[in-house]
């Protein structure tokens, strides 16, 4: 969008086949999009678009990457602590967090 005009960027997105690809290349070569911006007669516009368009290809990428692991550990991560949230319950009734402070504390020493 910086480097080409309304009216080029129309006639990319309309009358190339695969507008993507198009914006793909241009997007990735810096140069060839300033080449064709200096290009103002719509019709040439579009033949050089057009040749441009024929000349790119897309090739498929086969890295592909290694599922992900689950991770083993001794305790579950996702387990919720009964005590904790009994401990948290009561302080949010009664403003007094020294009790859940202290449990977090106990549970960090055991560790």
């Amino acid at each position: 969008t910086d480097n080409l005009n309304e009216i080029q960027q129309n006639i990319i997105l309309y009358g190339s086949e695969n507008p993507a690809l198009v914006v793909y290349a241009l997007g990735k070569n810096d140069k060839r999009a300033k080449e064709l911006a200096t290009i103002k007669d719509p019709i040439q516009f579009a033949f050089a678009i057009a040749k441009m368009e024929a000349q790119l290809k897309v090739t498929k990428r086969n890295d592909i990457p290694a599922p992900e692991r689950k991770l083993k550990s001794g305790s579950s991560a996702g387990a919720v602590d009964s005590t904790l949230e009994r401990l948290r319950e009561e302080a949010a009734k009664t403003g007094d967090f020294t009790k859940v402070r202290q449990y977090k504390q106990k549970l960090k020493t055991k560790r």
